[in-house]
């Protein structure tokens, strides 16, 4: 199974570690970093951090039962660009 193809059980302890990712992503050096989710249809598209933040969240209190992001990164050190896919679901009732 490759790594996109990975599937990892996160706790609450891990939803609260990745909020506090995307909180750090505010920072002057994260300023070039660009996200996409999904939209209604199911289509990514480019958005903002502000609407990703909103969109955890609304995962993280329970409001949505999936949260998906994108992100594309320079990294500087290392001379690369790199993407980062997260794919959250809910526990089934």
């Amino acid at each position: 199974m490759s790594e996109t193809e990975a599937h990892k059980t996160v706790g609450p302890d891990g939803l609260v570690e990745f909020d506090q990712y995307l909180t750090t992503l505010d920072q002057e050096q994260y300023r070039e970093h660009t996200f996409d989710m999904p939209d209604g249809t199911g289509r990514r598209g480019h958005c903002s951090l502000d609407d990703v933040l909103r969109g955890f969240r609304d995962f993280f209190d329970g409001r949505t039962d999936t949260f998906s992001l994108g992100i594309d990164y320079v990294d500087y050190e290392r001379g690369t660009i790199g993407r980062n896919d997260r794919t959250f679901t809910g526990r089934k009732q």
